[in-house]
């Protein structure tokens, strides 16, 4: 039957659908024939996909439909796939009601041209939801048939680098494997995989060269060459995996999962890189790499654990970050760890030894890094007998490359132990000496700097050092059984915490974060008054680039600010995890009309609330636990520390600029206790310089005196001023600051290397010949003649 047929069948049964009486239609297919009912659903697949009916009624026209495909009814193959054709090409404003008609009718009629018609026209369209596409898709190559022997390739649509690769590569496969497994995954439905679809599925891949199948189409994600496409915007770019192809990608990830092969981990780490990354092509749809995530914290085994936790160390994007600390917490809870004890048994060696040393080979090209006792790497080149500071000339440019991947991925797993490590200081963390030696002092990363900071064992507080422990009387045998706990100063006394700053400094021994030195912050009266929030950090301006910048380092994960929805303020949250606690600071756009991101962001309050908690209710201050609150206190210190235009030389010269006055107020001010802290390092270093003689420190200041003048040091800001009339000197630092030949008893504090960098300088200012420097001090010499 044609059309008009079909029209003339079901006219009067489409009557009080087209009148918009959709209840009235529902009840009248009650005894309809089959054939009537047949027709009544071939019209309304024309109609629908023409626009026909009112847009406005098109939720109810879902429910009529589905009720009439519940309706026995009868259509021919023929008579199928010309719906499907009509569907196809649909111009109305929700296609979603003539394909799933159409699907419906060609499953029915077992018209496998309709199907694929309707699979081929169903990713070319762009207005279809994601939800819908892939429903849609599912039910279709479901009723695909799976008997022919051919291979069926219209599950991967060709617009992308990857297509192009698997689709060049599938030919030499196991056809019936191929097309079942490719089948299978397009059956994949929801955000994470069902029961009954991974049963299925790790079924069929009991079958080898199913698996096969599966391991190309997962491992050509990482090394498929792009191609151009067009990303969500419409914009050209080099695309690997087109958000059409997303779905069939995300659920070969959540197949590999259960695949028991040694290939799975290696390629669900390659497809998570190469999603996170934008060199060499870009994956627009954030289904990939969740789908790499959440296969390698669904496998759970060492190997794919340690990959989640490698891979944190190489992404600052706080999305991924985020779900691979979920994938982890999962993973961690089924094997009855915390998250923080996860993560210490997680540590990748990154190929080092006891003795420190890894070497990294490809092909001829080989590596010797020597991670020292203080955390210094070196590396050195093999060139026949000889290890070289540079790769040998003749070496092949691909194998280094490779080499030095390795080399780079070890500096982030060392840095990022680092991070882990100063994380500890805001948990309340105890270990049995016997854990506590396995995972820390025995670890070729995690030991060297584990033996560089102060723990207390038992009831002794020391270093480390082999089987004793350096303590301020001298050392001490490590027990055979005892309780470990971080040093932190804030549960220390006064005297306690000055006698390890004076050792630290005699012996001249470096920590690799602020321990001893370590800034607390308990609370105070006014943040007891307040209840629920801290002020202490309000009302700065800090630069917002900058400040994002160290939001992401110190995992601050932030919402942009700028003229948009979500936009006009900002709060960056840190959880902690153990504690179960997110705090929260808050800060707005100096000038929120300002066209694009702002320039400048002021800061406001500081409060914490439970993880988990979707109302966020604020805690009282008094019951946020006494580390949680200091951490969080001493980062947005940093924050408004290092970010604050207080720091910027040049905002002197701004004159009457809106902010100035709060320029000159935090300049030369009252001292933050991340000052306080640079204070009490240089009250024990000065004495030791070699113009020691020549530099005195007050309450806010070191003063120097110099041959031509005298300044004044400020130690929160590096800012100068020269005396009698505290006129200002600009003094940018050229480079990373040195502070001479000083020894500094840790690492972090940029600003007291500046510091000490411009107190030699000032000391022996008649010998200075920068220009910008030497005509302020002209200047200078001109006034007071």
């Amino acid at each position: 039957m044609g059309w008009k047929e079909h029209d003339a069948r079901a006219k009067d049964l489409l009557a009080p659908l087209r009148a918009g009486r959709h209840a009235q239609w529902r009840d009248s297919l009650a005894g309809e024939p089959p054939e009537r009912i047949g027709s009544a659903l071939m019209t309304l697949v024309r109609l629908t996909a023409t626009g026909r009916f009112d847009s406005h009624f098109w939720h109810d026209l879902r429910e009529s439909a589905a009720a009439a495909l519940r309706r026995p009814f009868t259509v021919t193959a023929a008579e199928a796939e010309l719906a499907a054709g009509v569907a196809a090409t649909a111009t109305c404003s929700d296609p979603v009601v003539p394909f799933k008609i159409a699907t419906a009718l060609a499953e029915h009629a077992g018209s496998a041209a309709g199907l694929r018609i309707l699979v081929a026209a169903l990713d070319e369209r762009a207005d279809l939801f994601p939800r819908d596409r892939s429903a849609l898709r599912a039910r279709m190559v479901a009723a695909l048939p799976t008997d022919s022997g051919e291979l069926d390739l219209s599950v991967v649509l060709p617009v992308d680098g990857w297509s192009a690769a698997v689709r060049a590569e599938l030919p030499g496969h196991d056809h019936a494997a191929a097309t079942a497994v490719l089948r299978q995954l397009a059956s994949a439905t929801g955000s994470k995989p069902g029961k009954a679809w991974s049963t299925a599925t790790a079924a069929l891949l009991d079958d080898p060269a199913a698996a096969e199948v599966l391991r190309m189409l997962v491992e050509r994600v990482a090394d498929a060459p792009a191609v151009p496409g067009k990303d969500p915007w419409g914009e050209f770019e080099p695309i690997v995996v087109d958000d059409r192809n997303a779905d069939v990608v995300r659920a070969a990830a959540w197949a590999a999962a259960g695949v028991p092969r040694e290939w799975v981990v290696p390629a669900l780490v390659g497809l998570v890189r190469r999603a996170m990354s934008t060199e060499g092509g870009w994956i627009p749809s954030k289904k990939v790499v969740n789908s790499g995530i959440l296969a390698l914290g669904l496998r759970g085994d060492a190997e794919a654990l340690r990959a989640l936790a490698k891979l944190d160390t190489t992404t600052r994007d706080n999305g991924d970050r985020k779900r691979i600390a979920a994938a982890l917490e999962i993973a961690g809870g089924k094997l009855g760890l915390t998250p923080g004890q996860l993560a210490e048994q997680l540590v990748d060696p990154a190929g080092f030894g006891a003795d420190g040393i890894a070497e990294y080979a490809e092909d001829s090209v080989r590596a010797r890094l020597t991670l020292a006792e203080d955390l210094k790497l070196t590396v050195r080149w093999q060139s026949g007998a000889d290890w070289l500071a540079k790769p040998p000339a003749d070496a092949p440019e691909a194998a280094v490359r490779a080499v030095k991947r390795r080399i780079a991925e070890a500096k982030a797993t060392i840095a990022a132990e680092k991070r882990r490590m100063e994380g500890l200081f805001a948990e309340d963390r105890e270990w049995a000496l016997a854990d506590w030696r396995r995972h820390y002092l025995e670890h070729p990363i995690t030991g060297r700097i584990a033996t560089r900071l102060l723990w207390r064992i038992g009831g002794t507080t020391g270093l480390p050092a082999g089987s004793r422990l350096r303590t301020l009387d001298g050392e001490a045998e490590l027990p055979a059984e005892a309780t470990v706990r971080l040093w932190h100063p804030v549960r220390a006394s006064t005297e306690e915490v000055a006698a390890w700053r004076t050792w630290l400094l005699d012996k001249e021994f470096r920590q690799p974060t602020k321990q001893a030195f370590r800034e607390v912050y308990p609370l105070t009266e006014a943040e007891r008054a307040t209840g629920t929030y801290s002020n202490r950090f309000a009302a700065h301006i800090l630069r917002y680039g900058q400040t994002y910048a160290l939001f992401k380092e110190r995992g601050w994960p932030a919402n942009y600010l700028g003229p948009y929805d979500g936009g006009y303020e900002g709060r960056a949250r840190r959880e902690f995890r153990d504690a179960g606690v997110v705090a929260v600071f808050e800060h707005f756009p100096v000038d929120p009309n300002y066209p694009g991101p702002p320039q400048l962001c002021s800061t406001d309050r500081v409060w914490f609330h439970r993880a988990g908690d979707r109302g966020q209710t604020p805690l009282a201050l008094t019951e946020v636990p006494e580390l949680v609150f200091t951490e969080a206190m001493r980062d947005v210190d940093l924050f408004t520390g290092v970010c604050s235009i207080a720091l910027d030389p040049d905002w002197a010269d701004r004159g009457q600029d809106a902010h100035h006055d709060y320029w000159q107020r935090v300049s030369f001010g009252a001292l933050s206790a991340l000052a306080e802290v640079r204070r009490d390092v240089l009250a024990r270093l000065l004495p030791k310089l070699a113009v020691a003689d020549r530099v005195e420190l007050t309450d806010r200041f070191v003063r120097v005196r110099g041959r031509l003048a005298t300044y004044r040091v400020h130690l929160g800001s590096a800012n100068i001023l020269i005396e009698p009339d505290d006129r200002y000197l600009c003094v940018v630092p050229s480079g990373r600051a040195k502070g001479g030949k000083v020894h500094l008893p840790f690492e972090g504090d940029e600003l007291l290397s500046v510091i000490l960098s411009k107190v030699l300088l000032l000391a022996a200012d008649d010998k200075i010949t920068d220009p910008a420097i030497t005509s302020q001090l002209a200047l200078r010499k001109r006034i007071e003649a």
